[in-house]
């Protein structure tokens, strides 16, 4: 699903989710992101055969929320599953999507995460099993939160967090340069008025730029500029 983001929560039973010839055996509590939405494949087994996720019949519960089920009814071993769709819009959400592998993949027994996560997982159960007024927006900004706090648990503790944009928002220096843009991206900003602002001269300011945030300054100041100059104009047409 192309411009969107996709997690899987295993809440009961067990699975096996294969990426790109990469396959990991998934728990309860274990919790999987795909940043990019590309396509992947869940598996009771590995011979088990996997029908396409358009081809299950589902019961419809409210306009964004619905279930699904596949196999035997009659099966002692059964495996249930959180799944959502989510889309970041923001320029900076972008940004930390495309800096992102394209699955991450957070065990229960490993990530303090997951009781957080837990608590949220109960709250999405219990409200979408209820149809009360509010009932939608209830779930969507539950499942923000969710996607956000396992997001910042990412970048908290995976060294794939440690370098590029995202490790360049915690440098000192560029850092700033970065909240500048960000903040007031209006401005007419050039490399010698900004690298003044974080005191750095203009060559050693462009260099450090381009070195921690992988284009020169100027470059991401135009790019920022029309992410949210295309952002505003979507919010526009809702």
């Amino acid at each position: 699903m192309p411009g969107t983001s996709i997690f899987h929560i295993i809440t009961s039973g067990s699975c096996l989710i294969e990426y790109e010839k990469q396959v990991i055996e998934l728990k309860v509590g274990d919790f999987v992101f795909i940043p990019k939405g590309q396509g992947h494949i869940f598996q009771s087994d590995s011979k088990a055969k996997t029908p396409d996720l358009f081809d299950l019949p589902r019961n419809q519960i409210s306009h964004n929320y619905e279930t699904m089920e596949i196999g035997d009814d009659d099966s002692e071993e059964k495996t249930t599953m959180l799944c959502g769709v989510v889309r970041l819009e923001h320029p900076s959400a972008e940004l930390i999507i495309n800096s992102m592998p394209d699955m991450i993949y957070l065990a229960s027994s490993k990530s303090s995460f997951t009781s957080w996560m837990n608590h949220t997982v109960r709250l999405i159960s219990v409200e979408a099993e209820q149809t009360q007024i509010g009932g939608e927006t209830i779930l969507t900004r539950l499942a923000d939160i969710l996607v956000i706090q396992a997001l910042r648990y990412w970048i908290n503790n995976d060294v794939d967090a440690q370098r590029g944009w995202l490790f360049a928002l915690k440098d000192e220096r560029i850092g700033k340069s970065l909240s500048l843009i960000h903040t007031n991206p209006g401005q007419q900003w050039t490399i010698e008025s900004l690298g003044r602002e974080i005191g750095m001269s203009r060559t050693a300011f462009a260099v450090r730029f381009t070195k921690l945030v992988g284009e020169p300054m100027l470059q991401y100041l135009t790019k920022w500029r029309m992410n949210l100059a295309v952002m505003r104009l979507k919010d526009g047409e809702k």
